[in-house]
């Protein structure tokens, strides 16, 4: 997976100051992530009736460290250093009856799903019947881990089935951060790189799911898990 970095800028997030916006110390942290979680879901809920139901799994396994980490080339060998055991827990959270991850990531195209959820933060739901701001719950899901959250998503978009993976991390830019570069905000997204986007200043590039990855991506998504937080060991 390519990685994009975000730099520091004047009025912007930092990877510290975004794990510490959601901080209530009468709550745990895992009650706020069921919290957030299910608050998530429920306004993507495909049916705005009172009777609609979604349904919202929690679900926690293991997995094989070096065997993903290997799909982080820009920090595979940091992971690898910093986590050397064979196997770490994860936690999955899967939705159904929900609209899942949907429109494209064209950053003209700001009110997509895939957006709000994934890049987003401090952004105003325009939903009707949702509440609060896109992102702010989401970042409860970065302190559960070592603050990497892989989102996927399966959606049925013009006729056809899509299925999309990104993956974001949100670290400490100032003390020891996997993604150790300069001016590192502490920000970085992991995702195909390879879209292009013409701007008023020329055609750049900008990060897009992947559609298709390795196959112990697919192994490890075989649940069709909406988002996973990587835990390291107790």
């Amino acid at each position: 997976m390519d990685i994009q970095i975000l730099q520091q800028e004047r009025m912007s997030q930092t990877g510290s100051s975004l794990v510490s916006l959601m901080q209530d110390q009468s709550i745990r942290k895992l009650d706020l992530l069921v919290r957030e979680a299910v608050q998530n879901s429920l306004d993507a809920s495909l049916d705005r009736s009172k009777n609609t139901r979604v349904d919202v799994d929690f679900i926690t396994g293991w997995f094989e460290g070096r065997k993903l980490n290997s799909e982080f080339e820009h920090i595979e060998s940091r992971l690898n250093a910093r986590y050397p055991e064979k196997d770490y827990h994860f936690i999955a959270i899967r939705d159904s009856g929900t609209f899942g991850l949907t429109g494209t990531n064209d950053i003209s195209d700001d009110k997509t799903r895939l957006q709000g959820l994934v890049y987003h933060i401090s952004k105003r739901q325009s939903m009707e019947g949702s509440g609060g701001y896109w992102g702010l719950g989401k970042t409860t899901f970065f302190k559960m881990g070592i603050g990497l959250v892989i989102y996927y998503s399966k959606t049925k978009e013009n006729g056809a089935y899509i299925s999309k993976l990104a993956a974001a991390l949100v670290e400490d830019e100032s003390a020891n951060p996997l993604v150790d570069e300069k001016n590192s905000r502490g920000i970085s997204f992991l995702v195909n790189m390879r879209s292009l986007m013409k701007t008023t200043y020329g055609t750049s590039r900008y990060p897009s799911p992947m559609k298709d990855t390795s196959e112990y991506f697919w192994i490890f998504l075989r649940l069709n898990h909406t988002l996973i937080l990587r835990l390291a060991p107790p």
